[in-house]
């Protein structure tokens, strides 16, 4: 197995000047990576993480995923949030190390990767994937589609690392295996991103395709690290009792909650870039150039196989959320920064596009830090969980009637077992799908067996559905079950705006029922 070589297409060695601009811009970015470390690292657990939170801690306290908790994600996001509450603790602190050292793993990964093309790419495609992710907000930090594009990229600079070698060895062997065992790992948290790892394993196999022995070794050990992983997914649901009930929410809940709230496809491709979309347009015509001038070489066909996986995986889940596209960004600004650099060390007037593109990524780092930074940083106020307190709240008295309002975050906060295992009431509001009926019967069946002493309804809802305090119109056997059996006690009060993404928002308002 030969190494691949330095890419040479449209490459030359750059000027004094050249080399004077690439060290700034380094710097420059370095510093905006370093400032953004110390500006997030106070900011608080909010947002998805603290739902994935609260599931581990049913499960710590006896529920059983898929068949007591009525939750649509799957074993591999468990395993994940379980292991980062033992090993870095359950609050906001451990979950700002684990994101952080998420950053820090998709930096080296993407540093490694793109080494033979320049030092430079490397922090530039780092950084700019970094402020991609904290601009998104506070309430993106640690997300499942964050941590399968890291591993991904971690994967594919393993896989890297062997085709660079001058002859396979143990510490390719080993690499091989990692690289198996990290695009299962991520699989078993995403499966969508299966089209892209099967593109990169096809690629390897044709690299090796005049080496049969080669060929078989990588197919075996690419097998066994994907078997590893699988196994452990098995093990852990063996060992939760939840085998039959996941088996069973792969044809219910989980294709029922992939089949809500589709985006337009146009929507879907605009928002897949939007951060960095004037970016994407400078990398389109330096791409172009760079492919008029020859053949780009085996390494940037994987990279562009990965990108189109990480498209494929957006637009497939088709609800356009902003962490979603993270492993097709990740590939993205790979691409960019290689081409990007490249373009910059050439001698003729088409470097000014490569030396542009990168002033105009360093300037969207700029814009990106300063919002991260306008974002808030202090905890929640969590005035729910104050009047639970009041009202003599404790485990399983309490039951959330929720979706992304506050009350399963205070819940979680407050160290609080709920009633039942509903996550989301919003899968139970369509009383014309099967699925939802079944999950409005094995929610009846929980409270039958535990009955609340208090129920908290919030305003949200559903994803593209409007947020409203008479959602249960669709569902009239719960108001009329409410109306029978609670009292309303209080409602919220005014709640100041937080700001922890895009733009401000006002927490949704909740009502707290008690029983007569």
């Amino acid at each position: 197995m030969s190494p691949v070589p330095t890419p040479t297409i449209g490459q030359q060695d750059p000027s004094p000047l050249i080399r004077r601009f690439f060290l700034a811009i380094s710097l420059w970015l370095l510093g905006c990576a370093a400032a953004f470390a110390v500006l997030s690292w106070r900011w608080p657990m909010v947002g998805n993480v603290t739902y994935m939170h609260y599931v581990v801690f049913l499960m710590r306290h006896g529920m059983v995923p898929y068949r007591d908790i009525l939750e649509m994600n799957l074993p591999g996001s468990y395993l994940i949030e379980s292991a980062v509450m033992s090993l870095f603790g359950p609050g906001s602190a451990g979950w700002r190390i684990y994101d952080g050292l998420l950053l820090v793993v998709a930096s080296c990964a993407m540093i490694a990767i793109l080494r033979p093309y320049s030092r430079v790419a490397g922090i530039f495609a780092a950084v700019l994937f970094l402020l991609t992710h904290g601009q998104d907000g506070v309430i993106m930090t640690g997300e499942r589609d964050f941590a399968v594009a890291v591993f991904l990229l971690a994967a594919v600079a393993l896989l890297f690392s062997v085709f660079r070698r001058d002859r396979p060895g143990l510490a390719s062997s080993l690499a091989i295996l990692g690289f198996g065992a990290l695009t299962g790992s991520a699989i078993t948290i995403k499966p969508t991103v299966i089209p892209l790892v099967v593109f990169l394993c096809l690629w390897a196999l044709r690299r090796l395709r005049r080496r049969r022995a080669a060929s078989l070794s990588f197919a075996l050990l690419t097998i066994a690290g994907l078997v590893l992983t699988l196994a452990v997914t098995v093990i852990f649901l063996a060992r939760e009792g939840a085998t039959a009930a996941f088996l069973a929410a792969l044809h219910g809940i989980i294709p029922y909650h992939a089949s809500l709230a589709h985006r337009t496809l146009g929507f879907l491709l605009v928002h897949s870039v939007s951060p960095i979309l004037p970016l994407v347009i400078l990398w389109i015509a330096a791409a172009v150039l760079l492919w008029w001038q020859g053949s780009a070489g085996p390494e940037r066909i994987a990279l562009l196989l990965c990108a189109g996986g990480g498209l494929f995986s957006f637009l497939i889940q088709a609800k356009g959320f902003a962490y979603q596209r993270y492993p097709f960004l990740a590939f993205l600004c790979l691409l960019i920064a290689a081409d990007l650099t490249r373009l910059a060390r050439q001698r003729d007037a088409i470097r000014w596009l490569g030396i542009g593109g990168l002033v105009t990524g360093a300037v969207f780092c700029t814009i990106f830090l300063a919002r991260a930074a306008s974002f808030d940083r202090r905890e929640p106020a969590r005035p729910l969980l104050a009047d639970l307190k009041s009202l003599g709240v404790a485990d399983r008295s309490v039951q959330c009637m929720d979706t992304g309002g506050s009350c399963i975050d205070d819940l979680y906060a407050g160290r609080i077992v709920q009633s039942t295992g509903l996550i989301y009431d919003c899968y139970l509001l369509d009383g014309t799908n099967p699925v939802a009926l079944s999950l409005r019967q094995r929610f009846w069946d929980q409270i039958a067996r535990n009955p609340p002493r208090l129920v908290v309804v919030t305003g949200s809802t559903c994803y593209d559905v409007a947020p409203s305090s008479n959602k249960y119109a669709r569902w009239p056997e719960f108001s009329e079950w409410l109306a029978a059996n609670y009292t309303l006690d209080r409602t919220s009060g005014l709640q100041p705006q937080l700001h922890y993404w895009s733009r401000r928002q006002t927490p949704f308002a909740y009502r707290i029922y008690i029983r007569h």
